[in-house]
């Protein structure tokens, strides 16, 4: 039964173990990796603004005479562009190219900081490692007690079984030699009356004798014979009663 229950939880450690080893990031990392997904999209959608700017300028400068560094500086447009519109398209296009420098520079940032947490997070992960192994020592040692503990438990109820079964003999012993100490005292008891008792009837032997004696005594004295045998049996049973 321990044994089932000690795989029981090594399989349950296990499985928490294997839970543990997943790493979920905080919820610091997951809004930073959002804005910089935000960030990113926004920078696409720059440069294809960019992108467009540039075909019209350069559409622009196809129709009048407009030299290579139109993107930095205002020609004069032709006669069948309009100029505010030109203008506008340039400083569009300038404004889109600072958007999409600030951008990138936060994109750099931001990612600096996620190079930054990723770091943090291995340690993080190696002091984890660290405590699951001291974990696993710890729940070791528990478990080896708790075995040690399980059999001095069975080791204790056997002897808490040993100590009943003597005790139940020791009482069985004293009763058994209760009753044959009581049976000697009455036996020694039996012989000691007996004794009295023939004591007794030896003290009262004398008188019989005599009666007896009596009995050969009185024919010396000339009585007759039938009435001193009258005599006799009368003293006899008088002393015997």
């Amino acid at each position: 039964a321990y044994q089932h229950k000690y795989q029981s939880f090594l399989k349950t450690r296990q499985w928490w173990q294997d839970r543990c080893s997943i790493v979920y990031p905080t919820e610091k990392e997951v809004q930073q990796q959002q804005y910089i997904q935000v960030l990113q999209h926004e920078l696409r959608v720059f440069e294809v603004n960019k992108t467009s700017l540039q075909e019209a300028l350069l559409e622009a400068s196809q129709q009048g005479d407009v030299t290579d560094d139109t993107y930095t500086k205002t020609p004069p447009p032709p006669a069948s562009v309009d100029d505010s519109k030109v203008k506008s398209s340039i400083q569009e296009w300038k404004n889109i190219t600072e958007e999409i420098e600030k951008l990138k520079a936060n994109i750099t940032m931001l990612t600096e900081e996620k190079s930054e947490l990723e770091e943090k997070n291995e340690n993080s992960t190696e002091e984890n490692e660290k405590l699951k192994a001291k974990v696993v020592d710890s729940e070791t040692y528990i478990a080896t007690l708790t075995e040690e503990k399980t059999l001095t438990n069975e080791e204790n109820e056997k002897l808490k079984v040993e100590v009943s079964d003597k005790d139940m003999l020791i009482a069985k012993l004293m009763k058994k030699e209760k009753s044959q100490l009581k049976e000697e005292l009455q036996s020694l008891k039996d012989t000691t009356t007996a004794e009295d008792n023939e004591k007794q009837l030896k003290e009262r032997e004398p008188v019989k004798d005599i009666g007896i004696q009596f009995d050969y005594i009185v024919p010396s004295m000339g009585f007759p014979t039938k009435q001193l045998n009258s005599m006799s049996f009368m003293s006899y049973k008088h002393y015997n009663t």
